[in-house]
């Protein structure tokens, strides 16, 4: 039976679809990778929908609409789909990681793509601005904590601070998903908001119960991720009809 798989937000799509390729066992229809769209033969992405149904229509200005990447890493595999949401090159940046075996530290330096194509350092963030740290998924959260820790000082008045990634992995443990829901409720969170996918569906379920015990509005919550591979569903149908 011809078989199709696809992977939602991939971490590294290059080397996967090199053995997937070679292996010859799928059908999918070869598309060159797009950065902008997060697409490609095996691939489709959720950060493309959260911007392009969430984020970018919450912004009134895009001006003051910032997303901020944990790690060079992100920046290079999700900047050009933030920008074609509208946002300004400045406002789309990453945090400096270092990494030292199994340590990772993240430094207080933001930094973005000028016009020239260089690495520019950022400044702080104006007022009323609407912060969104996005990656492709995180197991404890620390990063995101992390990150938003370190943006918290650059922010000069009322603003807020989400983050969205694409798989709550949360090491398939219901007390990581509990941890990480208390750390949004402490009192000195440095994150307003966070958005998830329930592609992970259990760990989607265990969030879920820990919100209701919480105060609402809630501060974490889910965007389906059926309708997306739906969209992929069909059109991975229509092109195998135009074949």
């Amino acid at each position: 039976v011809p078989k199709q798989i696809v992977f939602v937000d991939l971490h590294e799509y290059a080397p996967v679809e090199a053995t997937l390729r070679a292996g010859g066992g799928w059908v999918n229809r070869p598309t060159a990778y797009d950065l902008e769209s997060g697409s490609g033969t095996y691939f489709t992405s959720a950060i493309d929908v959260f911007l392009r149904t969430q984020y970018r229509p919450a912004l009134a200005n895009a001006s003051l609409g910032f997303v901020v990447f944990p790690d060079a890493g992100a920046h290079r595999r999700f900047a050009a789909m933030v920008a074609r949401h509208g946002l300004p090159p400045s406002n789309v940046l990453w945090i400096e990681k270092t990494r030292v075996g199994t340590a990772i530290t993240q430094s207080a330096e933001l930094r973005y793509i000028d016009g020239s194509g260089e690495a520019t350092m950022g400044g702080k963030f104006p007022v009323g601005a609407r912060i969104m740290i996005i990656d492709d998924f995180t197991n404890s959260g620390s990063t995101l904590f992390g990150c938003a820790a370190i943006l918290r000082p650059r922010i000069g008045g009322p603003t807020t601070v989400g983050a969205f990634v694409s798989h709550l992995v949360a090491g398939y443990r219901r007390e990581k998903v509990r941890a990480i829901v208390d750390q949004l409720y402490a009192d000195d969170c440095p994150l307003d908001t966070f958005v998830t996918t329930d592609s992970n569906a259990t760990v989607a379920t265990w969030l879920e119960e820990e919100l209701a015990d919480r105060p609402a509005p809630p501060k974490a919550s889910l965007m389906p991720i059926a309708p997306l591979l739906a969209t992929w569903i069909r059109a991975s149908a229509l092109a195998s009809d135009a074949k």
